[in-house]
């Protein structure tokens, strides 16, 4: 970082820090409320985690502190805004702002930005705000409210799509809460740089496998929003740019909403990556619940074939045969396997019919897991269904 860059940190970090202490102090500060104070405490963080972002908006407000603070504010709701696919999407951070709490106060800027330095090599990743593949908000953490807090906050098509809020937090990206991580360091913990960096770590490493659970649990639904249109194909991806989403937004627009409300339908049933089907019983399936749907959005877009392909893939590995071959070319525990065969050519499930004849079995299949999924046949209009 350049010295002038790190003079203008120094100078608005310290002009917040001033306000931050006279709220917490229920002083008056000019041009601010009490209500304020955790918009100053978020817009310390943005700055000491990401001050190469934030240079412009330094130098234009030098001695603006209110100022400041919204610039601060207007980036980051321009970054979430940007990366949200769907209206309804949140952004979730990989690094939440407030890790570490009110440690600031406590830390000098050169000791901030000498840790800050190190932990972007560490983990090869930025803060704050910064954005793609080595950032802190990616295309692949704009989840749904579902997968992203046991709460009840979604808005729009999820809202409408009625499958409520996650009621297991262990399956959310944000499965231990926000508090722990932002539970201010200790005096210890912020001695120096090195105290900092090592405080820091295990926080930051915690979160970035939290965002992991989150990714899984909305997997079924960024399957079936990808399976809507060809040109959604790369849609959720960590590698998606502000221009990558823009140009799928204008796809999304194209679609059905009664479309994109059944994206959100597998959701309850789907966490952590394990089918959980209350009404599994009602239904001649279980494992092929998520797959039948994924492959009804391939029919839709017009790839049969794939959609035959994808039941067909997901029958062979309900039929649970060992096909891995040996030098003679037959199968593993071909004794074991021959019987399980005779047993299922006796009593043959949806998944051997499926074997047999997939394009044909799609049809029933199809049918059954959009029922289950609720008034989803109005999805698969296109195939006659």
């Amino acid at each position: 970082m350049d010295k002038e860059l790190a003079q203008l940190h120094d100078i608005t970090r310290n002009m917040l820090i001033d306000v931050q202490r006279n709220l917490l102090a229920k002083k008056p500060v000019p041009g601010f409320s009490p209500s304020d104070l955790k918009k100053v405490r978020k817009a310390v963080s943005n700055l000491d985690f990401d001050t190469e972002s934030y240079g412009d908006i330094m130098e234009k407000n030098v001695n603006n502190p209110k100022g400041l603070m919204k610039a601060i504010r207007n980036q980051e709701t321009r970054v979430m805004r940007a990366f949200e696919l769907l209206p309804d999407d949140t952004i979730h951070h990989l690094v939440q702002q407030r890790t570490g709490g009110d440690f600031s106060l406590n830390v000098s800027g050169d000791t901030v930005r000498n840790a800050v330095s190190r932990l972007q090599d560490r983990f090869q990743m930025r803060f704050g705000q910064a954005t793609g593949s080595a950032g802190t908000v990616r295309g692949d953490t704009a989840f749904s409210n579902f997968a992203h807090k046991a709460d009840d906050r979604a808005t729009g098509l999820e809202k409408l799509s009625g499958i409520g809020k996650n009621t297991d937090p262990s399956t959310t990206a944000h499965r231990y809460g926000t508090a722990g991580y932002s539970k201010t360091l200790t005096a210890a913990e912020t001695a120096d740089a090195d105290a900092l960096v090592e405080a820091l770590t295990p926080r930051i490493t915690d979160q970035l496998e939290d965002v992991k659970v989150g990714i899984q649990t909305d997997s079924p639904r960024v399957e079936a929003i990808r399976s809507l249109d060809p040109r959604l194909k790369d849609a959720y991806k960590a590698t998606n740019t502000a221009e990558d989403i823009a140009e799928m937004k204008g796809v999304i627009q194209t679609i059905p909403e009664e479309n994109i409300i059944q994206t959100y339908r597998p959701l309850p049933e789907f966490k952590g990556g394990s089918m959980r089907l209350k009404a599994a019983r009602a239904l001649p399936f279980v494992g092929l619940g998520v797959t039948a749907y994924v492959a009804g959005g391939q029919a839709m877009a017009g790839d049969l074939v794939g959609a035959g392909g994808t039941l067909l893939d997901e029958a062979v590995s309900e039929v649970g045969l060992d096909s891995t071959p040996v030098a003679s070319g037959t199968l593993t525990d071909a004794p074991r396997q021959q019987q399980a065969i005779l047993e299922r050519q006796a009593n043959p499930t949806v998944a051997d019919k499926i074997i047999k004849d997939p394009l044909n079995e799609l049809e029933y299949a199809g049918k059954q897991v959009m029922k289950f999924f609720g008034g989803a046949l109005r999805m698969a209009s296109p195939l006659g269904l």
